[in-house]
Protein backbone atom coordinates (compact mmCIF):
# COMPACT_ATOMS: atom_id res chain seq x y z
CA UNK A 1 0.00 0.00 0.00
CA UNK A 2 3.20 2.21 0.83
CA UNK A 3 3.81 2.09 -2.93
CA UNK A 4 0.70 3.18 -3.93
CA UNK A 5 0.63 6.27 -1.94
CA UNK A 6 3.99 6.73 -3.23
CA UNK A 7 3.02 6.44 -6.71
CA UNK A 8 -0.08 9.09 -5.68
CA UNK A 9 2.26 11.49 -4.24
CA UNK A 10 4.65 11.17 -7.34
CA UNK A 11 1.92 11.76 -9.58
CA UNK A 12 0.75 14.98 -7.69
CA UNK A 13 4.05 16.14 -6.89
CA UNK A 14 4.86 15.76 -10.75
CA UNK A 15 1.04 17.03 -12.23
CA UNK A 16 1.88 19.91 -10.07
CA UNK A 17 5.81 20.94 -11.45
CA UNK A 18 4.30 20.74 -14.92
CA UNK A 19 1.49 23.03 -14.04
CA UNK A 20 4.31 25.45 -12.45
CA UNK A 21 6.25 25.08 -15.19
CA UNK A 22 3.42 25.69 -18.09
CA UNK A 23 2.34 28.71 -15.69
CA UNK A 24 5.96 30.27 -16.17
CA UNK A 25 6.19 29.05 -19.61
CA UNK A 26 3.03 31.15 -19.98
CA UNK A 27 4.12 33.82 -18.32
CA UNK A 28 7.41 34.40 -19.61
CA UNK A 29 6.24 33.87 -23.31
CA UNK A 30 3.22 36.60 -22.59
CA UNK A 31 5.78 39.13 -20.56
CA UNK A 32 8.92 38.89 -22.32
CA UNK A 33 9.07 36.89 -25.39
CA UNK A 34 5.60 38.21 -27.57
CA UNK A 35 6.51 42.15 -26.13
CA UNK A 36 9.71 41.74 -28.18
CA UNK A 37 8.15 39.96 -31.15
CA UNK A 38 5.56 42.37 -31.58
CA UNK A 39 7.87 45.11 -31.54
CA UNK A 40 10.37 43.72 -34.37
CA UNK A 41 7.23 43.56 -35.76
CA UNK A 42 6.31 47.07 -36.01
CA UNK A 43 9.54 48.04 -36.69
CA UNK A 44 9.60 45.41 -39.67
CA UNK A 45 6.21 46.81 -41.19
CA UNK A 46 7.97 50.57 -40.11
CA UNK A 47 10.81 49.95 -42.30
CA UNK A 48 8.60 48.37 -45.09
CA UNK A 49 6.62 51.31 -45.29
CA UNK A 50 9.11 53.77 -45.44
CA UNK A 51 10.90 52.07 -48.23
CA UNK A 52 7.27 51.45 -50.00
CA UNK A 53 6.93 55.44 -49.84
CA UNK A 54 11.03 56.28 -50.83
CA UNK A 55 9.85 54.19 -54.01
CA UNK A 56 6.21 55.66 -54.71
CA UNK A 57 7.98 59.13 -54.04
CA UNK A 58 10.94 58.36 -56.28
CA UNK A 59 8.67 56.81 -58.90
CA UNK A 60 6.39 60.13 -58.89
CA UNK A 61 9.80 62.46 -59.09
CA UNK A 62 11.03 60.72 -62.31
CA UNK A 63 7.33 61.06 -64.02
CA UNK A 64 7.26 64.55 -62.80
CA UNK A 65 10.71 65.20 -64.17
CA UNK A 66 9.77 63.25 -67.63
CA UNK A 67 6.13 65.99 -67.33
CA UNK A 68 8.54 68.73 -66.59
CA UNK A 69 10.42 68.18 -69.81
CA UNK A 70 7.62 67.77 -71.85
CA UNK A 71 5.80 71.14 -70.32
CA UNK A 72 9.26 72.82 -71.27
CA UNK A 73 9.48 72.42 -74.70
CA UNK A 74 8.78 74.81 -77.05
CA UNK A 75 6.61 72.87 -79.59
CA UNK A 76 4.40 72.29 -76.62
CA UNK A 77 4.71 76.16 -75.74
CA UNK A 78 3.74 76.88 -79.22
CA UNK A 79 0.72 74.68 -79.54
CA UNK A 80 -0.79 75.80 -76.17
CA UNK A 81 -1.07 79.40 -77.71
CA UNK A 82 -1.77 78.37 -81.51
CA UNK A 83 -3.57 75.37 -81.10
CA UNK A 84 -2.05 73.61 -84.17
CA UNK A 85 -2.83 70.57 -84.50
CA UNK A 86 -0.06 69.58 -86.57
CA UNK A 87 2.01 69.13 -83.42
CA UNK A 88 -0.39 66.66 -81.73
CA UNK A 89 -0.01 64.45 -85.13
CA UNK A 90 3.92 64.84 -84.96
CA UNK A 91 4.46 64.84 -81.45
CA UNK A 92 1.53 63.65 -78.99
CA UNK A 93 1.33 59.87 -81.18
CA UNK A 94 0.74 56.68 -79.12
CA UNK A 95 4.10 55.77 -79.74
CA UNK A 96 5.60 58.66 -77.83
CA UNK A 97 3.42 58.21 -74.80
CA UNK A 98 4.07 54.44 -74.86
CA UNK A 99 7.57 55.82 -75.21
CA UNK A 100 7.11 57.88 -72.20
CA UNK A 101 5.09 54.81 -70.70
CA UNK A 102 1.84 57.13 -70.10
CA UNK A 103 -1.15 56.44 -69.89
CA UNK A 104 -2.81 59.58 -70.54
CA UNK A 105 -1.68 62.56 -71.43
CA UNK A 106 -3.73 66.43 -71.07
CA UNK A 107 -2.76 69.49 -72.28
CA UNK A 108 -5.02 71.85 -69.88
CA UNK A 109 -5.69 75.59 -70.76
CA UNK A 110 -5.21 77.87 -67.50
CA UNK A 111 -8.87 77.68 -67.44
CA UNK A 112 -8.80 73.76 -66.48
CA UNK A 113 -9.92 72.70 -69.71
CA UNK A 114 -8.32 70.39 -71.53
CA UNK A 115 -6.90 71.12 -75.16
CA UNK A 116 -5.75 68.01 -75.92
CA UNK A 117 -5.85 64.81 -74.07
CA UNK A 118 -5.63 61.04 -74.79
CA UNK A 119 -5.55 57.34 -72.71
CA UNK A 120 -4.40 54.32 -73.84
CA UNK A 121 -4.14 51.38 -72.34
CA UNK A 122 -1.06 49.98 -71.12
CA UNK A 123 0.76 47.44 -73.56
CA UNK A 124 -1.50 47.41 -76.65
CA UNK A 125 -1.78 51.54 -77.38
CA UNK A 126 -5.33 51.20 -77.79
CA UNK A 127 -7.94 53.39 -76.44
CA UNK A 128 -9.02 53.56 -72.78
CA UNK A 129 -11.27 54.85 -70.98
CA UNK A 130 -10.53 56.76 -68.53
CA UNK A 131 -12.64 59.04 -66.12
CA UNK A 132 -10.08 61.71 -65.30
CA UNK A 133 -9.50 62.44 -69.49
CA UNK A 134 -13.17 61.77 -70.49
CA UNK A 135 -14.43 64.63 -68.12
CA UNK A 136 -12.62 67.10 -70.72
CA UNK A 137 -11.28 69.45 -67.90
CA UNK A 138 -9.85 69.37 -64.37
CA UNK A 139 -12.84 69.70 -62.29
CA UNK A 140 -13.72 73.14 -60.29
CA UNK A 141 -12.85 71.26 -56.87
CA UNK A 142 -9.73 68.86 -58.18
CA UNK A 143 -6.88 69.16 -55.60
CA UNK A 144 -4.71 70.90 -58.22
CA UNK A 145 -6.75 73.99 -59.40
CA UNK A 146 -4.45 76.37 -57.34
CA UNK A 147 -1.14 74.37 -58.89
CA UNK A 148 -3.14 75.18 -62.08
CA UNK A 149 -3.69 78.84 -60.88
CA UNK A 150 -0.17 79.56 -59.48
CA UNK A 151 1.47 77.61 -62.28
CA UNK A 152 3.57 75.28 -59.89
CA UNK A 153 4.06 71.60 -60.56
CA UNK A 154 2.52 68.75 -58.23
CA UNK A 155 2.86 64.85 -58.48
CA UNK A 156 0.50 62.61 -56.57
CA UNK A 157 -1.78 59.79 -56.93
CA UNK A 158 -5.24 60.51 -59.06
CA UNK A 159 -8.15 58.51 -58.21
CA UNK A 160 -9.84 57.41 -61.28
CA UNK A 161 -12.22 54.74 -62.23
CA UNK A 162 -9.11 52.04 -63.29
CA UNK A 163 -7.95 53.29 -59.70
CA UNK A 164 -5.08 54.81 -58.32
CA UNK A 165 -2.51 56.72 -60.72
CA UNK A 166 0.62 58.06 -60.45
CA UNK A 167 0.00 61.49 -62.04
CA UNK A 168 2.03 64.72 -62.25
CA UNK A 169 1.16 68.09 -63.29
CA UNK A 170 3.86 70.55 -64.99
CA UNK A 171 3.49 73.88 -66.18
CA UNK A 172 3.81 74.62 -69.50
CA UNK A 173 6.67 77.13 -70.38
CA UNK A 174 8.84 78.23 -73.01
CA UNK A 175 11.69 75.73 -73.43
CA UNK A 176 13.96 77.93 -71.74
CA UNK A 177 12.29 77.36 -68.04
CA UNK A 178 10.55 80.84 -68.02
CA UNK A 179 6.77 81.81 -68.83
CA UNK A 180 4.65 83.45 -68.03
CA UNK A 181 3.36 79.69 -68.62
CA UNK A 182 0.59 79.05 -70.91
CA UNK A 183 -1.56 76.32 -69.05
CA UNK A 184 -0.31 72.70 -67.90
CA UNK A 185 0.52 69.70 -68.83
CA UNK A 186 -0.87 66.26 -67.07
CA UNK A 187 0.93 62.90 -67.32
Amino acid sequence: MDFVKLRRKVIVLLTGLFAILGAALLLVQQRILLPSFAELERDSARTDMERVNSTLAHDLDLLYSMTADWGNWDATYKFMLDHNTAFIKASMTVSAMQGFKADAVALVDPSGKFVWSAAIAPGSGLPMDLDIISRGALPADHVWQSALRTGKGVRGLLRTNRGPMFAAFAPVLDGDGKGPYHGMILL
